[in-house]
């Protein structure tokens, strides 16, 4: 080739946000950074462009609202009221006292009923005065996520580290302190058990409008929810069979807790025994097939003793 047509090599870029490869979460930050339109972004690096998307996703939940979850107004719904109401959303069972009350009833027969005790007094979090934010952080920490609370709540672990943080001997507790716990809660509420409460009994009795709450704190009715008159019955706190019936759920739920852990344990040392019986049984095949090599190497040919003959 002529020395003429020979292209000089092409200098190497620097390696710049531009030039890195492109991911999923390069193409998430960009977005962001587009949607900002902040100038600024275009001359930093991948990793700050990526920490500064997460910080702006942390805040984001933060700043989270059930409204957040909410379809859009159907005008037809509005003239549907009652349990029927109900079964059409679940931001509309919330709405009705009677429905949340029918709501945590059914949590109750599932052992779950902590969930929508801890949605109730989260809410009133964000209503409170700033003097009674400090108070009531601490009485919702110590009855859902403090160690032997009388309810602890299941949830994962962002949330509860969310929780533990704004606790720690650094930490300050405020209303957002338990944001992510509580759009768990809600997520799992909406998504799981409403489905199984709109084909339960007490569902179906509230339907009717023959279901009465037992619970103390509220004692409401479906009746009442269709606009119908009741007779005015006194209100009483739990029984000594409630407070049995309860207990008793209680331990059988420890009680199956237990059995799980020693079953599983059980299968592990099964598991165990089973691998180390394997290893003996390959070491006993190696040992024969050891034994019959040198015995065949060591067996005299018939054809040997013929010729010394």
């Amino acid at each position: 080739m002529p020395r003429s047509e020979i292209q000089p090599a092409p200098e190497p870029m620097p390696e710049t946000a531009s030039t890195l490869p492109t991911t999923p979460d390069r193409q998430a930050v960009e977005s962001v950074v587009a949607a900002d339109g902040d100038d600024d972004d275009e001359d930093e690096d991948f990793f700050a462009l990526l920490n500064k998307h997460h910080a702006k996703e942390e805040q984001a939940a933060l700043e989270w609202s059930p409204k957040d979850e909410e379809e859009p107004h159907n005008p037809d719904h509005d003239a549907i009221t009652g349990p029927q109401r109900w079964g059409l959303r679940f931001e509309y069972l919330l709405a009705s006292p009677e429905g949340s009350q029918a709501f945590e009833d059914f949590l109750g027969t599932i052992l779950c009923r902590e969930n929508m005790q801890f949605w109730n007094d989260a809410a009133a979090l964000h209503t409170c005065s700033e003097e009674e934010v400090r108070p009531t952080c601490q009485q919702l920490y110590e009855k859902y996520f403090a160690e032997n609370c009388p309810a602890r709540l299941n949830v994962n672990a962002p949330s509860r580290e969310q929780v533990d943080k704004a606790f720690a001997s650094d930490g300050t507790p405020g209303r957002h302190s338990f944001v992510k716990a509580q759009k768990e809660v809600y997520g799992l509420m909406k998504s799981d058990s409403y489905t199984k409460f709109l084909d339960s009994e007490i569902y179906q009795k509230c339907l009717a409008g023959t279901y009465v709450s037992k619970s103390a704190k509220v004692r409401s009715t479906c009746r009442a929810a269709l606009g119908r008159r009741l007779p005015s019955l006194p209100t009483s706190a739990p029984s000594n069979t409630d407070t049995r019936r309860h207990t008793v759920l209680i331990k059988e739920n420890q009680e199956g807790q237990k059995r799980n852990a020693r079953t599983q344990q059980g299968w592990q040392q099964l598991q165990q025994v089973l691998a180390f019986t394997t290893c003996i049984f390959q070491a006993v095949v190696s040992y024969q097939k050891a034994s019959q090599k040198e015995f065949v190497g060591c067996r005299v040919q018939p054809g040997a003793n013929s010729s010394t003959r």
